[in-house]
């Protein structure tokens, strides 16, 4: 005898997965940047597939079992390349948030130190990594 669950598959990217296919259009997430404005709206199915586009990148780029670091403009950036880390077997090193010029030395020491071998972050610190 076989009973059919209709609950949703267990561990975090299988629901991932499950709500994107069953209920792309709902809401996944509101990013107030202050806290209190509201910044940026995701859906399920727009949440996956930005997912599976960072995880593919790093999948063709990055070895698994290598380092990331993730220096993300954004809680949303953050939980993005953490969660394209996890489904590609990469090891996802945070650093600091707070981006400004006294920033980028600090970030480049993490790098370093945790030995990462790909940086994730926002075109700010992607500009300026190579300036004197």
């Amino acid at each position: 005898m076989s009973i059919l669950s209709t609950s949703p598959p267990s561990g975090l990217l299988n629901r991932l997965a499950h709500w994107a296919e069953k209920h792309p259009r709902n809401l996944a997430l509101v990013y107030l940047a202050d806290g209190e404005q509201e910044h940026e709206r995701l859906d399920y199915g727009t949440l996956f597939e930005r997912l599976n586009n960072l995880a593919a990148w790093l999948t063709r780029h990055v070895a698994t079992g290598e380092r990331a670091l993730l220096a993300p403009h954004s809680e949303v950036h953050y939980l993005l390349g953490l969660l394209a880390c996890i489904q590609s077997g990469i090891v996802a090193i945070p650093t600091l948030t707070t981006m400004n010029a006294r920033a980028l030395g600090r970030i480049q020491a993490h790098g370093e130190d945790a030995g990462a071998c790909v940086l994730l972050a926002d075109p700010w610190i992607l500009e300026r990594r190579d300036r004197p």
